[in-house]
Order: structure tokens, then C-alpha cells, then sequence
């Protein structure tokens, strides 16, 4: 479980506890980038459960994104994996926008300080790098300076 989701079971629990009342209550296709809510059940049934729209998002995010890993994994067509993960990535965000300790944001100035020690102290040739970035090629917004 750690190794394809980064997460242990219980931590996948929590999570699994909230995505899956979301899962069933919109609808898998956004209208103008927004969720929409579904009325009632009726209609195709979606060929994951919640459960695994969440582990689907999250071996995606420790595989750097590879759909054909995913595909063998999950057992769906490509169109299918795309599908699942748009929708489970969106609505990842709107769960954890909402959890007040998973938001992203700057360190203070204290910990920054911290940061560019810990890093100057492992490696002494970089003197004023303080966070770095690994993983997807994932956008973000970068601010003028640090400190």
C-alpha cells in the first residue's frame, strides 16, 4: 500500500471515508470546469467505485503519470484511466481545499530559515536553497523572494 500510494491504511481509510459520499454525488464529466451534482442514481453504472478513483489518483501521482502502468493496474482502456483521473484529481482537491492542515502554502520565515540550514548543512555548495520540488511536472506559482 505505501509503496503504490504513499500512504498506509490508515491514512487511505480517512481519505477513502470522505472521497466516496463526493464520488456518488457528482457527476463524472465537469460543465464549464465546474462539478456538477447529480439528481438521482439512474443512469450507467461507473465501472470503479470511490475507493478506487482514490487509489487511482493517488499510484498516478508516485508512478510520474505513466497511463499504461495505470491501465494494467486498474484494468481499463486509456480513455477510462483519463476519465477516472481527471475526475478523482479534481475532486482530491475540493476534499483537501476543505481540510485545513492539507493546504498548501509558504513556510514562515522561521521555518524557511530552518530549511536553508538543513539543506546548507547536507549539501554545503547549495547556500540559499531552502525548499525543492520532486515528482510530476506539476505547475505552481513561485513568489519573488523568500526572505
Amino acid at each position: 500500500m505505501i509503496t503504490t500510494t504513499g500512504l498506509d491504511f490508515s491514512v487511505f481509510g480517512e481519505l477513502k471515508g470522505r472521497v466516496e459520499p463526493m464520488y456518488s454525488k457528482y457527476s463524472l464529466v465537469p460543465v464549464r470546469g465546474k462539478f456538477v451534482k447529480l439528481k438521482d442514481a439512474s443512469g450507467r453504472r461507473r465501472l470503479i467505485n470511490g475507493e478506487d478513483c482514490l487509489g487511482l489518483v493517488l499510484v498516478w501521482s508516485r508512478t510520474r503519470g505513466s497511463l499504461t502502468f495505470l491501465q494494467l493496474i486498474f484494468g481499463l482502456s486509456r480513455t477510462g484511466i483519463e476519465v477516472y483521473l481527471r475526475f478523482g484529481k479534481r475532486l482530491l482537491m475540493k476534499l483537501l481545499s476543505r481540510v485545513i492542515n492539507s493546504k498548501l502554502g509558504m513556510p514562515t520565515r522561521m521555518s524557511m530559515e530552518a530549511y536553508k540550514e538543513a539543506v546548507k548543512e547536507r549539501l554545503p555548495a547549495l547556500e540559499d536553497v531552502g525548499l525543492s520540488v520532486d515528482g510530476l511536472r506539476l505547475s505552481a506559482n513561485a513568489p519573488g523572494s523568500f526572505v
